[in-house]
């Protein structure tokens, strides 16, 4: 599998998983994410 291909399916996979969370909890991800840079 192309890694385009693998990017892709990943992108597919958090987007179905994010449907089952609340959005206190994405954002709490988020700025998780945001303070690792």
């Amino acid at each position: 599998m192309s890694e385009a291909l693998k990017i892709l399916n990943n992108i597919r996979t958090l987007r179905a998983q994010a449907r089952e969370c609340t959005l206190e909890t994405l954002e709490e991800m988020l700025g998780e994410i945001r303070s690792c840079r």
